[in-house]
């Protein structure tokens, strides 16, 4: 499952609503956020697999930049914003924030790992459920 949204907002401004992520194998993309001063997007992508109730997997992050300049990169969060079953909610998945120093630039991608864990209690309905997430970079 694959899916992609343009955002033109300030560098960590907001969240922004971004792929998706079942429970199961997940992916998704958004272009996540412009540089400082107004350069150019970055791309964040992700996938988990093998999520079950009580479980932890991790969801690898890739921060992309269609830029050579070298951009810095000091934190990664996911907002999990809704699912595709009105019986399995959003609060079912929790996902850590990174933060840090990297760099990222169009010839050197950051890939930063964050834990995504379903709940223990997760109803059913949860399984293969599509989750709605949203990215913030800085």
């Amino acid at each position: 499952m694959d899916t992609s949204r343009a955002v033109g907002a300030a560098r960590g401004a907001a969240w922004a609503v971004a792929g998706v992520l079942v429970a199961a194998v997940a992916a998704g993309h958004l272009q996540a956020a412009r540089a400082a001063g107004g350069g150019p997007e970055l791309r964040v992508s992700g996938s988990v697999q093998g999520l079950a109730p009580g479980g932890a997997g991790a969801l690898v992050l890739t921060v992309t930049s269609p830029s050579d300049e070298p951009q810095a990169l000091r934190s990664l969060a996911v907002q999990v914003t809704g699912t595709s079953d009105p019986a399995c909610p959003a609060a079912a998945l929790q996902v850590t924030a990174w933060q840090g120093q990297a760099t990222v630039s169009a010839a050197a991608p950051v890939v930063q790992p964050l834990t995504a864990v379903l709940a223990a209690d997760a109803p059913a309905a949860c399984a293969g459920a599509t989750w709605r997430l949203a990215y913030r970079a800085a």
